[in-house]
């Protein structure tokens, strides 16, 4: 068993000293691309959130404003909604980005390119997103044991269903 773990970990070595710029590139690129996906959805949430309710949000940006000792709480609706639209927007790039990082491990060439080679699927990561996220919850909801193991289990998940043997 122990030649088995030091063999992955040796394989993992190679692949990250090979293409280790490469896979830098592309998770900065997937940072800067999930921050602009951030902040258009925190604006467009806020837009909508200022049409519906224009008193509330004024009051919030003049607590920001002004903070104090303590900071201003938004809304939990606008927060799960808010939460939601990222996690969508930001399906649209994971597919390439777990690409990217299965290319290295068979040491395939890649490219920063990868990111948005996957975008028709993102569906199957936003499903597989709220899938693990509910099991994940409500494991830890009830039972803090099963939520860890199931947390676990399907933490990498999208990766299967990046290499193609996922069910969604």
């Amino acid at each position: 068993m122990g030649r088995l773990i030091g063999k992955a970990l040796e394989h993992g070595w190679t692949a990250f000293r090979e293409n280790g710029w490469r896979l830098f590139g592309v998770s900065l690129l997937m940072w800067v691309l999930i921050f602009l996906v951030s902040a258009f959805s925190l604006g467009a949430i806020g837009a909508i959130w200022g049409s519906m309710d224009p008193e509330a949000l004024s009051d919030w940006i003049s607590q920001v404003q002004n903070l104090g000792e303590e900071t201003p709480e938004i809304p939990v609706s606008i927060e799960i909604v808010a939460q939601l639209f990222i996690n969508l927007l930001s399906s649209l790039f994971l597919g390439g980005f777990y690409a990217a990082f299965l290319a290295a491990a068979r040491g395939e060439p890649f490219g920063v390119g990868i990111l948005f080679s996957r975008m028709g699927d993102f569906w199957k990561y936003f499903v597989a997103y709220l899938v693990v996220s509910l099991v994940s919850g409500i494991g830890f909801l009830f039972f803090i044991l099963p939520g860890i193991y199931l947390s676990v289990r399907l933490s990498l998940y999208t990766f299967a269903i990046a290499d193609g043997y996922g069910p969604f």
